[in-house]
Formats: structure tokens, sequence, C-alpha cells
């Protein structure tokens, strides 16, 4: 481009290329100048330099210079010699002296414009004077380039010149009038992101990916030579451009770079020098207010500062009085410039500054890890910050600002309490983290007040680690030691019972610590009531219903440990009939500071994990599942192995979801991957994992290994029964009686197996466990067979279809339906396979529903759909009448319309109300609309629509 404008066929040809600090305009113009010397015109080059900015005709003195040189082709006439001393006397004298004449100044230009004009007619060919960094030329030479300028129409010579975009040494007041004499100016402009990659592709050799790319010029601001110099340096320790190098591209900003940019700041002043540091300690675009206060200066003197850089190119100005450097590559060469005591310092300002401003501490948090050792108020000022941290849920800022109080010299009792509270927050980013800090915390305190509070909270991480005895250990411990006459501590006593139940269930032991705790709720009104709040979580009615009068308790009880403790025993005691905690405020609504106190994320995750094992009680397989990966999930986030007590009961559900959908192979992969095929930890909460594993061997047909299962669960409940610490299942008794008893049947010992059923039923009769109940009673059946099994198949199916447990329901039917089949009653066996398989299917157990089907078509019957409730199992005729009639027609309407009797109409609305479960025609619209309530409605109220209702 350059070239076509500065054509020799052009008559006075002039070009100002323009563009901030590093935009290649130098290059540009030396590049122009190989060019034109390579055509053979005679080309003057000359560089103006900081020093040149002061001093009288800088640049007019080496263009003189030039044209003295030997290599200077000069004409032949021997005054050329004289002529050029006297141009050069001129300038000097006006340079020295600072002659004020303006006829000695024209004098001057005309006669060095003069010596131009001889030389190029000589050569016979124009010549090219190049004016690399303008912006650095004194005023005096700047005039006679305005001089020159205004003639070159008839001064053979072309003028091609370099500034820097409005840089400060440019005095426009007196040298602007330079600038619009120029025919041609050509400003450059940062380079795009496809011109980034394919210079990156160029430098580095290979390809690169759009992060990448784009981390480069974000980082560079598109500058050419801050990105030719973060490529070079990167391809000098052959690193590949992808997005790990990209996240650390400004560690690879090369020395140099580094070092020009810092004396371009110090070349402004000491005050520029001082508000790029603050600015660089601050970060982002802080207002310039706040920059001035951290910087140390006025806002007038940090006003004048950020205008010279800005005119350096370094900063820009942005609304709001802000003010941010150009691209983050200046803001590290500033940052990383600094000694380390000067910066720190600046932080401990910029933190002092901001929260003075009332800033939130999530900005200040920054410049408090990195003050100083010793500065008074740091210590506070963390302490303070980890706790809003820790309400907004950022446990992992909240954790490093307590860690960076702990490096400090602090009073025993403040390290303790300091302790405390890391470890509280790192429950909600690594358990095993927390329960390292807690137990130093526990291990220096000295004051009851100072354990106990280190105790409660590492009970929490020890239980979660499944350390549950530790725990115990731990809080009896805390416990004995209080003061004779002290008062007592509800919430202590009711941790030792959450660690004693994890590992020992719902025990002798456990239940006299509960009511012990209620005891002393009488003689004191803010105490929870745990056997109060878990028979009202039991029932499925609201607790005041439940449970009598609502115990007194204030609003923090509400969210107690008497609350979390009979939630989780109560969706394991009772999974398929207990409250969920969705019909209550969830654990993530507590207040943060609550949440801490119980437990958070890992209170949480077992909550999740417990209400995993409701849902699937209640066949809500999809739920159950949701659940459980979300246990799951936040457990990996937080650290604790799958082999531990809660996760192990997320994975149960896991494996159960898998044997219900037929995904065996899948079920015992995930066993596989978590190394859970083998010996398992002994407590309460796994021997739930021990269930599922033993009925997926037996589905999958490895009866022994089942049995070895079931009999382990068997041994730990009725271990120690002459003991006050019976081990019981995790919720309460479980069947593993009645599973072991299957096991024995597909093993060939029908002895063994009618045992144990026989024991198991009057267990479940006498518990009054209707759940259990109905599993024993379809165990027995399957075991005994014949008629008295056919009779125990009948009271499950009666028992369990007073139950919300679907699946449980679903496999008693179809076992009932498979029995009468056997014993030829096909109709009685269509009728509970046809229940079964609708019940199947709306839980989502396709292979329970797939071997009800073909009962169904062993027994002679023909299924049309794979359900017999809900829109899915209308017939075409059932489904075209149903839709006529939510319309609004009669019956004598539909009739006529479908030109078919009035009785076959009222057949067909008979069978579509006991297929939907709605009373009549007016629910028809919306079950239509939502086809899974009338299905819910028909299988688990086992209403029937009867009879057609009249319709004029």
């Amino acid at each position: 481009m350059l070239r076509a404008w500065t054509s020799p066929q052009e008559t006075g040809a002039s070009v100002l290329l323009r563009g901030t600090g590093g935009m290649g305009k130098s290059t540009m113009l030396r590049t122009y100048v190989a060019d034109a010397r390579r055509e053979g015109e005679p080309v003057f080059l000359v560089c103006a330099d900081p020093p040149d900015a002061t001093r009288e005709y800088g640049v007019v003195e080496q263009l003189l210079a030039r044209l003295e040189q030997p290599t200077c082709e000069r004409p032949p006439v021997t005054a050329w010699g004289t002529a050029l001393g006297e141009v050069r006397a001129a300038f000097t004298r006006l340079g020295r002296e600072g002659v004020d004449d303006p006829t000695a100044t024209t004098d001057a230009y005309r006669a060095l414009c003069g010596l131009l004009t001889r030389l190029a007619r000589a050569r016979g060919r124009r010549l090219v004077i190049a004016v690399d960094d303008l912006h650095w030329a004194d005023v005096s030479s700047l005039c006679f380039l305005r001089y020159l300028l205004r003639r070159l129409d008839r001064i053979p010579a072309a003028v091609v010149a370099s500034l820097g975009d409005a840089e400060p040494s440019v005095d426009e007041s007196r040298a602007g009038f330079l600038f619009p004499l120029f025919l041609r100016q050509l400003t450059l402009r940062p380079v795009s992101e496809q011109e980034v990659a394919q210079l990156a592709e160029l430098v580095v050799g290979a390809p690169v990916g759009r992060v990448f790319v784009r981390a480069c010029h974000s980082v560079t601001g598109g500058n050419p030579y801050l990105l030719h110099a973060v490529l070079r340096s990167l391809a000098g320790v052959a690193l590949t451009p992808d997005a790990w190098t990209a996240a650390e591209i400004t560690r690879h900003l090369p020395d140099e770079v580094s070092r020009a940019v810092r004396a371009r700041i110090r070349h402004a002043g000491p005050e520029a020098l001082a508000l790029a540091q603050g600015l660089a300690v601050l970060s982002g675009s802080p207002a310039l207010a706040v920059l001035a206060e951290t910087s140390g200066l006025t806002e007038a003197t940090a006003e004048d500062a950020s205008h010279l850089l800005e005119g350096l190119g370094l900063t820009r100005r942005l609304k709001g009085a802000r003010v941010a450097f150009s691209c983050p590559a200046f803001e590290a060469a500033v940052h990383d410039g600094m000694l380390p005591s000067a910066r720190n310092d600046l932080h401990a300002r910029a933190a002092e500054v901001l929260r003075g401003r009332g800033a939130g501490w999530e900005v200040v948090v920054p410049h408090l890890l990195r003050t100083p050792g010793g500065t008074p108020w740091l210590v506070d000022a963390l302490r303070r910050a980890a706790l809003e941290a820790a309400s907004r849920g950022d446990a992992e800022q909240a954790s490093r600002c307590l860690r960076r109080a702990l490096v400090e010299d602090l009073p025993e009792e403040v390290r303790v309490a300091v302790l405390v509270e890391l470890g509280t927050a790192e429950l909600d980013r690594s358990v095993p983290e927390a329960s390292h800090t807690l137990r130093r915390a526990f291990d220096l305190a000295r004051t009851e007040e100072q354990r106990a509070a280190a105790a409660r909270v590492l009970s929490v991480a020890l239980c979660a680690l499944d350390r549950h005895d530790e725990a115990a250990e731990l809080l009896t411990g805390v416990l004995d030691s209080r003061a004779l006459g002290a008062r007592r501590d509800p919430e202590l006593e009711l941790r030792l019972c959450y660690a004693r139940w994890c590992a020992e269930g719902l025990s002798p032991r456990v239940l006299r610590g509960l009511a012990q705790v209620e005891r002393a709720a009488r003689r004191d009104a803010t105490s929870p009531r745990p056997l109060a709040v878990l028979r009202a979580m039991l029932s499925p009615a609201p607790p005041e219903a439940a449970a009598g009068p609502a115990p007194r308790r204030s609003e923090a009880a509400d969210g107690s440990w008497a609350r979390v403790l009979c939630r989780a025993a109560a969706l394991l005691t009772a999974p398929a009939t207990a409250r969920l905690p969705e019909d209550d405020a969830r654990p993530a609504d507590a207040p943060v500071s609550l949440r801490a106190a119980l437990g958070g994320r890992s209170l949480d995750a077992a909550l999740l994990a417990a209400r995993a094992v409701a849902h699937l009680s209640r066949g809500r397989l999809a739920d159950a599942e949701a659940d459980a990966d979300a246990a799951l999930a936040e457990f990996t986030a937080l650290e604790v192995g799958v082999q531990h007590g809660w996760p192990a009961v997320a994975v149960s559900v896991k494996v159960e979801l898998g044997r219900a959908r037929g995904r065996l192979e899948e079920a015992e992969r995930l066993l596989v991957e978590h190394r859970l095929a083998g010996g398992l930890g002994v407590s309460a909460l796994t021997d739930r994992l021990l269930l599922a594993r033993g009925r997926l061997n037996l589905a999958a047909g490895r009866a022994r290994e089942a049995l070895a299962d079931f009999l382990a669960v068997g041994e730990r409940e009725c271990a120690g029964s002459n003991g006050p610490t019976t081990r019981r299942h995790a919720g309460g008794p479980s069947s593993w009686r009645a599973d072991a008893a299957l096991a024995h049947l597909a093993c060939d010992d029908a002895r063994a197996a009618a045992a144990l059923v026989t024991v198991e039923v009057e267990q479940a009769s006498r518990a009054s466990e209707a759940v259990r109940h109905g599993v024993a009673l379809r165990a027995r059946g399957l075991v005994f067979g014949g008629a008295c099994g056919l009779a125990s198949l009948r009271q499950a199916c009666e028992l369990l279809a007073t139950t919300p447990a679907r699946l449980e329901e679903a496999r008693a039917w179809a076992d009932l339906g498979s029995a009468e089949r056997l014993l030829g009653d096909h109709e009685a066996a269509g009728a509970a396979l046809r229940r079964a398989t609708t019940l199947a299917e709306s839980c989502g157990a396709t292979p329970l529903a797939d071997r009800c089907l073909a009962e169904l078509r062993a027994a002679g019957h023909r299924p049309r759909a794979r359900t017999f409730a809900g829109v899915a199992a209308l017939t075409p005729a059932e489904r075209r009448v149903a839709e006529l009639a939510a319309r609004g027609l009669t019956n004598r309407q539909l009739a006529e319309y479908l030109h078919v009797g009035r009785r076959t109409v009222e057949l067909h609305l008979s069978a579509v109300y006991d297929k939907l479960g709605i009373p009549g025609r007016s629910g028809l619209p919306t079950a239509l609309d939502e086809p899974s309530l009338g299905a819910f409605s028909a299988v688990v109220t086992g209403h029937s629509g009867g009879q057609a209702d009249p319709a004029a």
C-alpha cells in the first residue's frame, strides 16, 4: 500500500502511519525503506528518540548528517560541500542561540530544501525522506517538516513518517498543524482473532485451537508486537497451544516486553508509575477515585497521570470514570515488575480503601490474602470475609481466608476458633481435610466450650467417613467431662445419638439417648423433642395430626439435629410411608450458618440418599435415580468414598434400580468399579448395600453368593442381642430373612427357606409394618407354593395395596398371577397380571412388565397395550368415544355420530372410566391431557368408575 501511495509517478507524495506502541508502524516504515533502496531510490531515514524531544533541530541534524555520509552520492558540483556546511552552520546557530528571527529561520529552511532539490536533480530520481517515531521529534524540526510538506509539489521528494497515536511528547497545540499536511494517513488497528490464528500457526508451527486463539487475542489486545513476543516465547519452550497453555499465557510474556512497558511508564513520570502500579494491584477497571487513593495520589494528579498513560496506549478510560489497562499483558508487565514487598503494601492499602468505601468482601479478599503479615486488622478482616464467603456458599474462598489467618501469630484461643471455622468451611469442600483440621482444633482446645465447639463439627466429618465409633467416643468424652451441675447440651447428645444410629441403627441405646433428650425437653421449652418429631415423620399425615399438639421449640430447632436425625431415621425405617423431605423445607433452604453447623453439603447428600431409598420403595424409579446420582455427585465432590455409609446407601439404590430395570450387568459394573464386590465395612448403613448386592446376585442366578450377603446382614442385626448395643438395620429390622429364604429356595433348600420365612412373617406381623409384612407374605407364598402359597400371595397383594410401595405390590401381583395360571384359574390370573403389568409399567420396571405380558399370553389373553390403566390403555374405539365425550357430546349424540347403539357407547365409557380412574365424564378433559394422572389414580387408589353416568 505504501509503495502504491508513494510511487515515483506521485507528485508531492506524503504518508503518515499512526498507531499505538507495538502496532507495527516502525516495521512497516522500515520495510518500505528497504524496498525503496532496492529499487535505487535515494532514501534518508532519520529516527526521533526521547532525547530529541528537547533538543532544537535534533531531527534536522540527523538529516544533515545523512547528507554528509560518504555513501550519499553527492551532485558533481564543487560548491556542494560549501553549501552543505553553510546550511549546517545556519541550523546550528538557530538551535544554539535560540534565534527567534523569522527571516533567518526561513532562509535556513529554504537553503536545506534547495540542497535536497539539487541532490534529487543530480541523481535523476526523487528523494525519499523517512522519519520514524515522529512523536519524539522536537517542535523546531516539525516546523521544518511543515515547510517541506507545503512545497513537495516543487521539490522532487516523498515524505513518509510514523507517529504514535496521541502520545504526550507531541505538543499538538504547536505542532498539530503538521499532521493535516500529509496527503495520506494510515491508522494501524489491532489484529483480529482470525489473523491471530493465522499468525499463531505460522510461529508455533502447529494447529491452534479456538480457546488458545481467543486467549492470545485477549491477553495481547491484538497488538502485533506483544502477540509475536508471546508466540515466540511459547514456541521457544515447545508448549502445546491448547486450553491449558491459554490459561497460563500471561506467564510467558518475555522479559524484554515487560522491561519495555515499564520503561515507557517511568518515562511518563513518577505519578504515572504510581498510578500504573496501583491499577495493576487493583486489577480490572477500578474507579478513578479508588485508584487515586490506593496509589497515594490526589484525584487531580491521578487524572493527569491517567491521561499520560492513555496517551502511551497502555490504559483506556471507561464509562463511570473508570480506568483499565489496554490489555492484560500490560497489567502483567507492571505487576510482575514490582518488588514483592511494595506490591504487598499496595494490596494492604487497596484492602483498606475498598472496605472503607463499602466494597463487598469478595472484592476485598484477593487483597487481604496478599496483605503483609503482622497487620493489626488482618485476622479480624479475614474471619469476617470467610463468614461472608460461607454465607454465599463459597467454601473455597472461606477456606483460603482462614488458612491465611492461621499463618499469623495468634493467641491459642483464637487459633482454636479459627481452626473450627476452617473445618466447618472445609466440610463443604473436602470432608477428609475437615476432619484433620477439626482434630487439630479439638486437640488444641483447653476449655470445655472450645472442646464442645470442635466436637460438634468434628463428629459430622467422622460420621461422613464411617468413623462412627470414633465420633461416639469423642462426644461421650466431651459430655462426661462436663462439670457437675453444668447445663445439659441436647445438641451434643443428639449428635451422639446420630453417630450411634449410623453404626447400630435404632438400637436400644440410641432409643434411650433420644428418650433422655425428650425428658429434658419437658423442663426446657427450647429443647428439641426427638421422639415426637420421629413419630410425626413416620406418619404420612402432617406432624400436628400425627403427634398431637406440636412440641414447643424455637425456630432454630426446626432445623436442629433432632429433625436431621429423625428425618434420616424415618426415611430408612419406613421408606414407603414416611414423609419425604420435599414435604418440608429443603435442607438447602436453611440459613447457611445453621446448615454449616448441621454438616452443610454432607447433610444434603445424606438426606438425598435417604430420599432416594424412599422413592425406590414407592416405585418412583426415575426420582430415585435422580436423587441417588445427586447424592453420589455430592459425596464425590466432598471426597467421601462410596465405600462409606451414606454413599453406600446411594449405591444400593443404583443397584436396585439396575435389578428393577433388567440392567444387571450395569449394576455389577458399578459394584466392581467402586470396589464394592468384596467385603464391606461393618455399619448399619452399609447393610442396605449388602441387601441390594444379594438381590442382584439372586437375580443373576448366583444364589450361593446372594445367600452369603443376606446371612451377613442377619448376623450383624442379631449380633450382641444380649447387650445394650443390639445392631440393627439403619432404619430398623430389615427383611433379610425373606430374601435369604428365597436364596435358600433357589439352592433347593426348602426346609431352611420355610424356617426363615416363617420367623420373618411372625416378626413383621408383630411389628405392624405393612410393607415388610407384605414382602414376607410374598416370600412365604413362593416358598410354600400350592394352596397355602396362593393364600399367602393373596394376603401379600391385599396388604401391599394399602401402601405406596407400588413396585413391591407389582411383584406380588405378578407372582400371584403366575401361581393362579399354573393352577388353571386363567380368569383370576388375567386380573392379577393386568394389575401387575400396569403397576410395573408405571414404575418403569420393564422386565417385570414383560414377564407379566408373557404370562398373560400364556393364560390365553391378548393384551393390546403394555398397560391397562391410563390413556395408553385405551383401545382406538374407546379413545375416540372418550375424546368426543370430553368435547361435550351426550351418549345419544355419540351413538348417532358413530352409528352404534347407545349401549355400546355406555360400555365404552364404562371401560374408559375404569382405565382412567375417574368417576365420570367430568374428569375426561383433565385425564386425557394428563395421562399419568388417571393411571396413578386407577392403580394406587384402586378406584373403579363403575357404570357410565347417565347423559341425556
